[in-house]
């Protein structure tokens, strides 16, 4: 009677352990599974090793590793380093990434056997920024006119606030004797002159409005509301309370004002502005040859013509402190040769990530972009 009930009570249990018995074996196998944790190195200098740091749990013995990497944006994967963990699931792995810019990297544990099956390979993702081993300049063209209406002192604010260290801007010169900071020849496109002035006012060369006028109208191009046309007095001003931050200026259509030069220096002088070739200021033109009758007269004051050609002997131009070189003909060894001829390069104009990292790694000394956010992200 005894070994019946005994029999009958392990027969009840047979259910119950059967429902708990698969329950227990999937916890242990989920406890026993490997995990691979990895430490990436977020930020590093471009060109140069950094490590990468893996641990694996539960390790048994020596596995293969990849770290491989392709641009954020999209691309081709690229192999850069392969490594054996040890016998305790740990790895460092050195690498390089080629070049400055924003790079997907991971690391891949490569197939390998657990009892009697096999596990393949897992990766683990992460985004690296890569920074140029010196950074350029950030030079705000025209203060930064994807960020603010361009040429205004909201963008030139704006542009100091974020860290651009330079400025850049354009100067033209009203009728009547004022310097004014407007890109175009005319109002027409950079501001709501046409609704504002006198019919025809619009399409005047500036240097043949008064200020009166040009004090009417308000810049409403770029983001941002529509702000007035400063005067070159008024940058000037901001300057003076950011001693820190640097001016490439440029004097604009100077065939039809031959006296601009002579008249932005004098105004850079009496604002305490140090225009000298190691000071705050540096005056650029297109037209060399005006330029370079400026320079002579002026040997001490910092100058950058402004080119869109081949520079086939830069000592040319040891009259300037800078060339100002537009990304067509801006190539590494283009920069490398007016550096040899000791002149700094300015690259205009840059305005994609890839542009700002292509530049920086070909040795530019300033960038001059309308993204001064973007640059100032991207070299930091």
């Amino acid at each position: 009677m005894r070994l019946r009930l005994l029999l009958a009570v392990a027969v009840g249990l047979l259910p119950a352990l059967g429902a708990v018995a698969p329950a227990q074996a999937a916890d242990s196998a989920q406890a026993h599974r490997p995990r691979l944790a990895v430490a990436f190195p977020h930020t590093m200098v471009r060109g140069k090793s950094a490590a990468v740091r893996v641990r694996e749990s539960t390790a048994r013995r020596h596995r293969l590793l990849r770290v491989s990497y392709r641009p954020s944006g999209g691309g081709t994967w690229r192999l850069a380093a392969t490594a054996r963990e040890t016998k305790r699931g740990k790895a460092r792995i050195r690498f390089a990434l080629p070049a400055t810019g924003s790079y997907l990297v991971r690391v891949d544990l490569a197939r390998y056997r657990q009892g009697q099956r096999t596990v393949r390979a897992r990766k683990v993702y992460d985004t690296v920024k890569a920074v140029p081993v010196v950074a350029p300049a950030v030079i705000a063209h025209r203060g930064g006119a994807f960020e603010a209406p361009e040429n205004t002192m909201a963008a030139f604010s704006r542009a100091i606030a974020d860290g651009a260290q330079v400025l850049e801007t354009d100067i033209h010169q009203t009728s009547d004797g004022t310097l004014v900071v407007m890109h175009d020849p005319t109002l027409r496109r950079a501001t709501d002159a046409e609704q504002v002035l006198a019919p025809g006012e619009a399409d005047k060369p500036i240097w043949q409005v008064p200020y009166s006028e040009v004090a009417q109208v308000s810049v409403d191009v770029g983001p941002g509301p529509a702000q007035p046309v400063p005067r070159l007095s008024d940058l000037l001003t901001l300057l003076q309370q950011h001693p820190a931050t640097r001016l490439l200026i440029e004097a604009k259509d100077t065939t039809q004002q031959p006296n601009l030069m002579e008249t932005m220096l004098a105004q850079l002088t009496a604002a305490g502005i140090d225009t000298s070739r190691s000071g705050r200021a540096v005056i650029q033109s297109f037209d060399v040859n005006h330029l370079q009758t400026f320079a002579a007269a002026h040997p001490a004051v910092a100058v950058s013509p402004i080119l869109q050609q081949d520079v086939t002997d830069p000592r040319t131009y040891s009259w300037a402190v800078s060339i100002t070189l537009q990304t067509p003909w801006a190539s590494a060894a283009q920069i490398a040769a007016i550096h040899a001829a000791g002149l700094r390069v300015e690259v205009w104009l840059v305005e994609t990530l890839p542009g700002l990292a292509a530049y920086a790694d070909a040795g530019a000394d300033g960038i001059i972009t309308d993204a001064p956010a973007a640059a100032l992200a991207m070299y930091r």
